[in-house]
């Protein structure tokens, strides 16, 4: 009788903890992504007491071309009237 209850109490205590899958890793519990939810975040608009933003004054400004481009004469030198320019030696 004590070997049959022994018998049993082995039998169920091994199926017991045969089945616990693979053996606990804490590096797959670092790699898991948190499960976070956000809240919806309104479109940024200044208020009266916001920093200045150079961004907010431009977005606000219409795009106008720019027709007064200007470009080096490359025939002159812009150091050739200059009479403080020391030209180095050649």
């Amino acid at each position: 009788m004590k070997r049959l209850i022994l018998a049993a109490s082995i039998a169920l205590s091994t199926s017991a903890f045969a089945d616990n899958g693979k053996p606990f890793e804490q590096t797959e519990l670092d790699r898991a992504l948190p499960q976070t939810e956000f809240a919806a975040v309104a479109p940024y608009s200044a208020g009266s007491n916001a920093p200045y933003e150079q961004v907010m004054v431009d977005r606000m400004l219409p795009n106008l071309p720019s027709k007064t481009t200007q470009y080096a004469d490359a025939t002159e030198s812009p150091w050739a009237k200059d009479y403080h320019f020391i030209a180095p030696p050649a």
